[in-house]
């Protein structure tokens, strides 16, 4: 499916829970790469959460559906 330039994914939402252990993750300290590693996220992913965390914000994190 294309909108005007942009393709447009239908992938889901990454789960609360993956989101918050990215947040947490960011809060002890660790970079983008190692988060990736600890969640099994794309690092292309986690590099756009750790540069919003940097500049205070955290929206992200309750953005979606919750896990059950």
């Amino acid at each position: 499916m294309e909108k005007g330039n942009c393709k447009v994914s239908n992938h889901p939402r990454i789960p609360h829970e993956i989101r918050k252990q990215c947040l947490e993750s960011f809060m002890q300290g660790n970079g983008y790469k190692k988060t990736a590693t600890l969640t099994g996220m794309a690092q292309s992913a986690v590099r756009e959460y750790n540069r919003r965390f940097k500049a205070g914000d955290i929206s992200w994190v309750d953005r979606g559906p919750k896990s059950k």
